[in-house]
């Protein structure tokens, strides 16, 4: 145990509280734990509440896996990807025979949307919410940046009517937002007045506010 550096798990599904349970061993040495498969923005942001320390995408670009060959999944790619989720679960990049090239699919964005804008070293603080459609998710980069996350899974804009608290003052925030008909949107700037701001979500979202440009 005191080789390992990390534990690291695939997880795909909305939460990863099994293995932080896990983790929280005293005989593990209450070692962290990294989710080196998942896939779909809605799960990521789900597991970020059991604290995982990293995430990475299963599969980063369409290709063909022997192990899938030999379980009858044959050598089109993506031949090994997550076949229960149609939509989240393909690889980021698919690959065009035609032109024997790559185009980013929509969960690219909207996996930048969290990856961007949280670094390496970036705590994650607390955020509520008090709408079924929402999750927000919030952190503070070690360079003082605040950034938040968020997913609207409803079909109807939501206007979000936020205050922050015990952070340091902050006058403005920048947007951006991917939906299934715009990819990495930036919109106009959210003014915070005492810590209060108005933010509207438009249906089927992934957003991301951040305390000042990256």
């Amino acid at each position: 145990m005191s080789k390992m550096a990390h534990w690291g798990v695939h997880q795909y599904g909305s939460n990863a509280k099994i293995n932080q349970k896990i983790v929280s061993n005293p005989a593990n040495q209450n070692k962290s734990f990294w989710v080196t498969e998942t896939a779909g923005i809605g799960n990521v942001l789900g597991q970020i509440g059991d604290s995982a320390q990293s995430y990475i995408f299963w599969d980063g670009f369409d290709c063909v896996y022997q192990h899938a060959r030999r379980n009858g999944q044959g050598s089109v790619p993506p031949n090994d990807c997550v076949f229960w989720q149609p939509n989240d679960g393909k690889p980021m990049l698919e690959y065009i025979p035609s032109t024997k090239s790559w185009t980013p699919r929509k969960q690219y964005y909207q996996f930048a949307q969290l990856f961007k804008f949280v670094k390496p070293g970036a705590i994650r603080i607390d955020a509520t919410e008090n709408d079924s459609s929402l999750m927000v998710r919030s952190f503070l980069n070690p360079d003082g940046q605040l950034v938040i996350v968020g997913q609207n899974i409803g079909k109807e804009n939501i206007v979000i009517n936020g205050t922050l608290a015990n952070l340091p003052a902050i006058n403005k925030l920048k947007m951006s937002y991917t939906t299934p008909d715009v990819s990495f949107h930036k919109s106009a700037d959210i003014l915070l007045d005492n810590d209060k701001m108005k933010v509207e979500l438009p249906p089927n979202c992934i957003f991301t506010l951040t305390s000042f440009a990256d």
